[in-house]
């Protein structure tokens, strides 16, 4: 907190100098740093709280600002803090939430748009998942929102469910339970390139960190240069494993893991 008092003395000795019209246009770009800055205290991460630190010093000199690492994909108009993507200039924000247990029908509508917009991306299909009861979909809203064998975070705008990612652990051929694997990962297209996809991928990684895993794995499809872009952005790297997508034979997919 003790930064709120350089900027307030920084903003004094900026508008003394500047006209009516630049000065107030400089107050509003401070005060919105300082309620960015204050936002920050309920961050979950020291590394969160340096980068809105960065972030408001680029904000005062009116640039855009470019922290590293972690969240190097936002922007100005687009700051995640917490479990939010605030949308500078708009009142509306997106909450990045762990599901609720009952909301398996919201799921499901979100699951089928995730399917109908990118068919190759998943290892299942539209079709498939239309002709599930209802009674998998409230299971799999259950079973993701408690527990550490399972999480669904889905992100939420205008009581609107417009993105989800969920971990997974279970014992397969190749991963134990103490290494889950990421799947179902979805961002809906009127949200995407705002951070909400390096926001969901955080959330399962602090589910996996949570519960003790040494490593987090996820599967892409050959070619999918913009799901690969994202989980490099988190830091994920991609391994020499592959294997063909459970619906179509003829598509690849490689494997990402991420150290934690």
């Amino acid at each position: 907190m003790a930064f709120l008092p350089s900027v307030l003395a920084r903003s004094s000795a900026l508008c003394a100098s500047l006209s009516h019209s630049a000065a107030i246009s400089s107050i509003a770009r401070v005060l919105s740093a300082s309620v960015i800055w204050l936002a920050t205290e309920r961050a979950s991460s020291a590394r969160r709280r340096q980068w809105f630190g960065s972030c408001i010093t680029e904000f005062m000199a009116g640039r855009s600002p470019r922290p590293a690492g972690h969240g190097a994909n936002f922007c100005r108009r687009h700051i995640m803090c917490g479990g939010h993507v605030f949308k500078a200039g708009a009142r509306k924000t997106m909450e990045i939430r762990r599901i609720r247990a009952d909301e398996g029908l919201r799921l499901r509508a979100l699951r089928l748009r995730a399917l109908g917009d990118s068919p190759t991306a998943y290892g299942s299909t539209l079709a498939s998942e239309e002709l599930y009861p209802e009674s998998i979909w409230h299971e799999r809203a259950a079973s993701g929102a408690a527990g550490d064998k399972v999480v669904t975070i889905v992100v939420e705008h205008d009581n609107r469910l417009l993105g989800m990612a969920t971990g997974l652990a279970a014992d397969s051929p190749t991963h134990d339970e103490l290494n889950p694997t990421m799947v179902a990962v979805f961002v809906d297209g009127t949200v995407r390139q705002q951070g909400v996809g390096v926001g969901l991928v955080e959330k399962v990684i602090d589910w996996a960190k949570a519960r003790g895993s040494a490593r987090l794995f996820v599967w892409i499809t050959s070619g999918n240069e913009p799901a690969v872009a994202l989980y490099r952005r988190c830091g994920f790297r991609v391994t020499a494993a592959t294997r063909p997508n459970a619906h179509t034979s003829t598509l690849v997919e490689c494997e990402m893991l991420l150290d934690l």
